[in-house]
């Protein structure tokens, strides 16, 4: 949530709970979407995307009266190094399977939302820092004393947040690195890890005037925590990116986020999604928005219960960023 990203947490605790939870970027991600990197930036889901003004103007044409076309607009959308902000909203819908008892009929609704103010630094640089905040309406948990699966009320989930220091190159070429996180702050302890994580994060992708390929990379590990959850924890987030333009603001986009579990058994530690999705950029009045609808399918999941389908779908107004003028 990423994340950049928080996309599944598994948990045992006295209760043998099993815990999923939206990382991105961001959370990452976040280790999502931080989803994907692509709306968290500004992923991205992750990261919003953009280029260089001088660039931009090669890449698209402003409309008659000057202003930015959705084309446009949609172009610097695209690039994980934006100076643009966003406030992204992704509500998603999951289904689950596994080897629990009753694990194949859970179905769980979430949102995460990431806002987004980038610092632009000069000469095609930024630096940003981005929380990323879940919301869980009816997530599954499995109690192990009553051997069933159990499901929480509204609820505040376990912070995410990542701060990066990117930047676009004239060739194309974006590179991002930086410091990923999550906060066990859940309003409810069936949905929170109980612990404090940390690691690091980098994105290399390439950008021209057809979209966007990436690969946004990070690692947590638990650095301390609470209550009863005294698990390892050492999971890598890998976050695959696409972005093609059909030109007028639309695009066919994803960004699913593949875990690799370090401390799970082996040959049980990978869950790997597959998606597509298709966007819009236009304009309501003088605000630009980003609307999307996503669907991704976990071809590899971790066995006793893992999500199945995710569907999602993306709202993100562009708004104005109060830092970008800072050091320019």
């Amino acid at each position: 949530m990423c994340f950049l990203k928080l996309d599944k947490e598994i948990k045992m605790n006295n209760k043998t709970s099993i815990v999923l939870a939206s990382l991105l970027l961001t959370t990452g991600l976040m280790a999502e979407e931080r989803t994907d990197v692509l709306d968290q930036m500004g992923a991205a889901d992750g990261l919003a995307v953009t280029v260089d003004a001088s660039r931009l103007d090669k890449l698209t044409k402003k409309d008659a009266t000057g202003e930015k076309t959705d084309e446009e607009i949609a172009a610097e959308l695209r690039n994980p190094a934006t100076p643009m902000s966003t406030m992204t909203t992704k509500w998603e819908y999951r289904t689950y399977e596994g080897s629990l008892p009753g694990a194949n009929d859970q179905t769980g609704a979430s949102m995460l939302f990431q806002p987004s103010f980038p610092i632009p630094l000069g000469e095609g640089k930024v630096f940003a820092v981005r929380p990323a905040v879940p919301v869980f309406f009816d997530t599954p948990y499995f109690d192990g004393d009553l051997g069933q699966f159990e499901s929480s009320t509204t609820t505040i989930g376990d912070i995410g947040f990542d701060m990066m220091v990117g930047k676009s190159f004239e060739s194309g070429l974006i590179a991002l690195g930086g410091m990923v996180g999550t906060l066990p702050w859940a309003s409810d302890d069936d949905v929170s890890a109980n612990q404090y994580r940390l690691g690091g994060e980098a994105l290399i992708g390439y950008m021209q005037s057809w979209g966007f390929l990436g690969l946004f990379t990070s690692h947590q590990w638990d650095v301390g925590g609470h209550g009863s959850n005294k698990e390892d924890y050492s999971t890598t987030a890998i976050n695959y990116i696409y972005a093609f333009s059909l030109g007028d603001g639309w695009q066919i986009s994803s960004a699913p986020i593949a875990t690799y579990d370090w401390e799970a058994q082996s040959g049980n530690r990978w869950s790997f999604p597959v998606g597509v999705g298709i966007y819009k950029t236009v304009k309501m009045g003088e605000m630009p928005w980003k609307l999307g609808f996503e669907v991704q399918k976990y071809v590899v999941k971790q066995d006793e219960f893992s999500p199945d389908w995710l569907f999602q779908i993306v709202i993100a107004p562009v708004v104005k960023n109060p830092f970008a003028g800072l050091f320019q």
